[in-house]
């Protein structure tokens, strides 16, 4: 796999872990490739800063691939629309980078 290229999807969360242990009271997220291996873990609790949305941010994490593939669709689309529409141009720059922050 070369540097700037990702694990392919579909990527799917498993959680929440039902805890149970000294270090784990549960609430935790696993997000995994198509072939069941974890690729991230997104952790409810989180030592000094209180509790996060585990469940919404492991949602967004595994919706990544898609995203990345409907925002790579989208900017030909809108490099050619938003032409005659220059006070567009700034939000073309956000997809492109974007698209370069993800992919590099």
């Amino acid at each position: 796999m070369a540097v700037n290229e990702t694990t392919p999807g579909p990527w799917t969360v498993k959680g929440p872990s039902p805890g149970g242990s000294d270090i784990d009271d549960g609430g935790d997220y696993a997000i995994l490739d198509e072939e069941r291996a974890i690729l991230a873990e997104v952790y409810r609790k989180v030592a000094r800063s209180g509790e996060r949305p585990a469940e919404a941010n492991a949602h967004l994490i595994a919706a990544a691939p898609k995203l990345l593939a409907a925002l790579k669709a989208l900017v030909p689309l809108a490099e050619a629309a938003w032409r005659l529409l220059p006070d567009r141009r700034p939000l073309l720059a956000q997809a492109r980078e974007a698209i370069r922050e993800a992919t590099s």
